[in-house]
């Protein structure tokens, strides 16, 4: 009869290689969960990861040795998964489990790591490799992973400028444009301009990381400040507080109302203003729409909903802004590699 044990730690990565390194091709992990206790509101609470594993009483395989503090650890794709929900069972005797480490190193832009130890006799052969696919100019014609990866980017709504020319994960991510610093001194303003219930929901995610006061979120468009009249007597009262502001523009979905918020957003003289999209909106449609509610104040970031949702998140680069905030995580090259990483493992696991 096999035997359940129940794994916990903080990081979901080193869980899974401690499962592999200690348990070997007898573990089969069927079912991985994120667990958060205190904390209020869902704020300010603690996390950790609990792993339920299923191993077989055949003789325990001596683990293979690996350096410490191996960097390619860093599972993104596996981590990722968990944020969404349970982890479909991945044994770690099998091909998937080494696909989901080699696009870690993928996506860490680091050469692959040197081969295991070879493996007694009676172990399953791995399967033989599919067949590459044309690799991307730049790129050596050999990369079969390269050109698996390529393809999955492609799929995930990347536009070709980003791989032209690449020679891997690694160089796209560099290609994606960094967002700019918030403005977060006293008296200056960041205007979040978008539908009224997500830019208020970004404005408070924010006001909370910042640990701003309430009265640090001003509303103005279809309530609250009505008026660009408004908005400029206000602002002129606004450099004497001792906290940053986070003016929310909230847009009605027709061409006067994105007249009347692109009006609010100039009167208000922001440090910055970041449009709040929608990832599964269609790229024309979003493209239009943020070159409207900026027609009188450029668009510095976007603030994205659904990104982590999305098919093809790559699409949001097409709009030529970076992306500074999205699913209420601040945006940066890991959170990139997570979230393109998700078509990339499929792409790697996928056979043939």
């Amino acid at each position: 009869m096999p035997e359940l044990l129940l794994l916990e730690g903080e990081d979901l990565p080193a869980l899974m290689a401690r499962v592999r390194d200690e348990l070997g091709p007898r573990a089969t992990i069927v079912r991985a969960e994120r667990v958060r206790t205190g904390g209020i509101a869902g704020f300010f609470s603690r996390e950790h990861f609990e792993l339920t594993v299923e191993v077989s009483q055949a003789p325990r395989a001596r683990p293979a040795s690996r350096p410490a503090g191996d960097p390619f650890e860093a599972a993104l794709d596996a981590a990722d998964r968990a944020e969404a929900g349970p982890i479909e069972a991945v044994s770690t005797a099998g091909p998937r489990f080494a696909a989901v480490l080699e696009q870690a190193r993928a996506l860490a832009g680091t050469p692959p790591a040197p081969p295991p130890p070879a493996r007694p006799a009676t172990a399953p052969p791995v399967p033989p490799a599919a067949s590459p696919l044309p690799a991307p100019s730049g790129a050596p014609a050999s990369s079969t992973g390269w050109s698996r990866a390529a393809a999955a980017l492609v799929a995930a709504g990347v536009p070709a400028s980003f791989l032209d020319g690449a020679r891997g994960v690694a160089d796209v991510l560099d290609r994606i444009p960094p967002p700019p610093r918030p403005p977060r001194r006293s008296g200056q303003m960041l205007a979040l301009v978008g539908e009224r219930e997500a830019a208020l929901d970004v404005a408070e995610l924010l006001r909370h990381r910042w640990r701003l006061p309430a009265q640090a979120v001003v509303r103005a468009g279809d309530d609250g400040l009505t008026s660009s009249s408004a908005v400029v007597r206000w602002r002129i009262r606004t450099a004497e507080a001792d906290h940053p502001w986070l003016l929310v523009v909230g847009v009605s979905d027709d061409h006067q109302g994105r007249q009347l918020a692109a009006g609010l957003v100039a009167a208000a003289q922001p440090e910055q203003v970041w449009a709040v999209v929608d990832a599964r909106t269609k790229p024309e449609f979003a493209a239009r729409w943020v070159q409207q509610v900026g027609a009188a104040r450029h668009v510095d970031a976007l603030a994205v909903d659904g990104l982590l949702d999305c098919r093809d998140p790559g699409t949001v680069l097409a709009l030529g802004v970076p992306v500074a905030w999205a699913d209420g995580i601040p945006a940066s090259r890991v959170l990139w590699a997570a979230v393109l990483g998700q078509g990339l493992d499929e792409a790697v696991a996928r056979p043939g």
